[in-house]
């Protein structure tokens, strides 16, 4: 990564204890819920899978930089030019729906996270993550299924963990670990947060209550092991192992 000098932390914050933990400075509205409901997958993940030399594809603003550069010995940042035209921490400009210019069997791991649903030719990005892994390389992918289109015109598909296992099938990946997140219950929760973080609803009453009573019942079931729904995720988080 380029200037990492320059980097300041944007989306996460990382506590004393080495945890990732969402930074209230720059929490979009109505996005509480989900972002920490992902946190403490995302922390194990990338503890555990994100090793050597790293790729972080469309990297963004390197979001995790301070939370993985311990674990690696070297990264490369890459995203599209057009969206981050003037981000300092991009080393290779690139649009990530054409063939990575990248060499094989060059890295230990990739971190991919809200960027597939962007991807017009997924089996392509996958195919090409495929080629630049080094053996037992992983491939560590965010992706969302019930989910607000956004970034337009740029938004595509919602992947479902069928897609996904298939994919590895075709690209003689391993599936080390597929893991949803949240169900139905979790889905309306969002909905309503973000419902209610809009004007000019912000202090409807009734959509306050709507949105307690929900986050109420995901305390009791959801987060007890009880899904609602459960073929009705947020999204997935997904690591795959080049064999």
């Amino acid at each position: 990564m380029k200037n990492k000098e320059l980097w300041k932390p944007t989306r996460f914050i990382v506590d004393e204890n080495n945890n990732l933990q969402v930074n209230p400075a720059t929490l979009g509205t109505g996005s509480d819920l989900t972002r920490t409901y992902h946190l403490h997958n995302i922390n194990r993940l990338i503890k555990t899978y994100i090793k050597g030399k790293l790729l972080d594809l469309g990297c963004g603003y390197v979001p995790f930089y301070e939370f993985y550069k311990n674990l690696i010995t070297d990264s490369v940042c890459m995203d599209w030019a057009n969206s981050y035209h003037q981000n300092p921490f991009i080393d290779v400009y690139h649009d990530i729906n054409k063939p990575f210019p990248l060499p094989d069997n060059e890295f230990d791991s990739i971190l991919c996270t809200g960027v597939l649903e962007h991807i017009y030719k997924p089996h392509d990005l996958f195919k090409e993550c495929h080629r630049i892994l080094k053996q037992n390389g992983n491939l560590l992918i965010t992706s969302v299924l019930s989910y607000c289109e956004h970034e337009p015109p740029f938004d595509y598909f919602r992947n479902t963990q069928y897609f996904l296992q298939r994919i590895a099938s075709e690209l003689d990946f391993e599936v080390v670990e597929l893991i949803t997140i949240g169900d139905g219950l979790f889905v309306m929760a969002d909905i309503s947060e973000k419902i209610l973080a809009s004007t000019p609803y912000k202090d409807d009453k009734h959509l306050k209550n709507l949105n307690n009573l929900l986050k109420f019942l995901i305390e009791k079931y959801t987060d007890n092991g009880i899904p609602l729904l459960e073929n009705f995720p947020k999204g997935h988080l997904t690591v795959l192992r080049k064999k």
